[in-house]
């Protein structure tokens, strides 16, 4: 899109708009040619100088951000950095500055109202939070909090942190700042002073800046432990260039080491094999010998039979809570005149529960008689103290059930048994005659 400009002519009508894209020619054109020939970054002045404890002023100045508007501070302001919570102590605080603008200045004519000016000023903002590096604000300087939330340094000390980025020409292979010196086109030279030590190399289109005073073994400047702060504070305890004692205390030992420059913390209590606290199996939620002595055992009987109904329970009392509980029986039934039996054999777990769920297994029997020369047996496996499944073929009506024996629940001085009995299959009737005896062994 071309670039239009105003072009006036006698008797011409010029409307508010007009006047405005005046101003907007020149101020467009303007910061064009900022952010062509210019990086964004700092102009002139902005130093960051230490005024209290607690706060920094920023000099008056000249930034450009990188949309090429000038950013002009021209009185100095103050940072007020007192705020605990938004500046802690240690915190990495960053000074910025960047261009704002508003109308201002309302016209005195109450037949015409509206701010007459634009005022372009400058805000100058103290965040803990790294800032772009855009062109969007212009980072003056960086200041790290000390262990009080102060300023570091001196009054009048200026700040700069490495983030302070000055304006220069685009495109130039020389500099047209360095440091604060601007020269575009020109020599900038660079002049050593106390240690530093300039080294030109002109073929290589390098100069090295060294210095002859990191190598040095003694204390040119006396400076002493408590200006560097050395052993400040050891866990809350302060003796600055003092020194702090580690006192072994109970089972603690300390062993220093000179000549390696280190102190080895250890302790004398880890190797001991007795109770030096009297510590109790209840204090640990140990289980204790008691509630788990299978010396103590007790025999009882559990019988069930034709005459007990499906849900039938019987409660077993030994005198404690069982925690074993080994089972031997036989299940007998009366089919056809002549008396079928199988034996049966069982064990559980009562503690702790498995799943909400006693653990019990048992292997029981099946019968399956047609006639009184025709039947068979077989074994099964079941989940609980007792399982047994009986078919008669040969009786009028056919009968057949399948019964079990469970423990339901464990109590604190025995069980309670309960029968389950079920129609093993549609078109059979309920057993007339069968027993079950179960003689448990309970130990805990």
């Amino acid at each position: 899109m071309a670039i239009k400009r105003l072009h006036y002519f006698d008797h011409q009508f010029l409307i508010e708009a007009d006047f405005t894209d005046e101003q907007k020619y020149h101020l467009d054109m303007r910061r064009r040619l900022n952010r062509v020939l210019y990086t964004f970054g700092i102009a002139a002045g902005l130093e960051v100088l230490k005024t209290a404890s607690k706060a920094v002023t920023v000099n008056p100045g000249t930034a450009v951000d990188r949309d090429g508007r000038e950013i002009v501070l021209e009185t100095p302001q103050v940072v007020d950095l007192s705020n605990a919570v938004q500046f802690p102590p240690g915190a990495v605080v960053f000074i910025t500055i960047t261009y704002q603008e508003q109308e201002s200045d309302p016209s005195p004519a109450a037949s015409a109202p509206g701010n007459t000016r634009i005022t372009e000023q400058a805000t100058i903002q103290a965040v803990t939070a790294a800032p772009p590096t855009d062109g969007t604000v212009i980072r003056l300087a960086s200041i790290i909090l000390d262990g009080a939330a102060n300023v570091p340094g001196n009054l009048n000390d200026q700040f700069d942190g490495g983030v302070r980025q000055a304006v220069s020409l685009r495109g130039e292979r020389w500099p047209a700042s360095l440091a604060g010196v601007s020269n575009p086109g020109g020599n900038i030279a660079l002049l050593p002073s106390q240690a530093i030590v300039i080294t030109p190399d002109d073929s290589n289109n390098r100069i090295t800046i060294s210095e002859n005073h990191s190598a040095r073994t003694d204390n040119p400047h006396a400076t002493t432990a408590a200006q560097l702060g050395a052993l400040s504070s050891v866990d809350g305890v302060s003796n600055p260039g003092g020194n702090i004692d580690l006192v072994a205390a109970q089972a603690i030992v300390l062993t220093p080491d000179d000549a390696n420059n280190r102190i080895t913390i250890s302790e004398n209590h880890s190797a001991r094999t007795d109770n030096p606290h009297a510590t109790t199996a209840a204090q640990l939620g140990a289980l204790l010998t008691t509630d788990y002595d299978l010396r103590r055992r007790s025999l009882a009987a559990v019988v069930f039979s034709q005459g007990n109904a499906d849900g039938a329970t019987t409660t077993v009392n030994v005198g404690f809570q069982p925690k074993v509980v080994i089972v031997v029986g036989t299940v007998t039934a009366n089919l056809g005149g002549r008396a079928y039996s199988g034996g049966i054999g069982a064990f559980a777990f009562t503690d702790p529960p498995i799943g909400g769920t006693l653990f019990q297994r048992c292997s029981g029997f099946g019968i399956t008689r047609t006639s009184n020369t025709d039947w068979f047996s077989r074994s099964i496996l079941g989940t609980n103290l007792c399982t047994a499944t009986i078919f008669d073929s040969g009786a009028a009506p056919a009968q057949a059930e399948n019964l079990n024996v469970a423990i339901q629940t464990i109590t604190a001085s025995g069980l309670v048994a309960l029968f389950n009995r079920a129609i093993a299959s549609a078109g059979f009737t309920a057993l007339s005659s069968f027993s079950i005896t179960l003689t448990l062994m309970c130990m805990g």
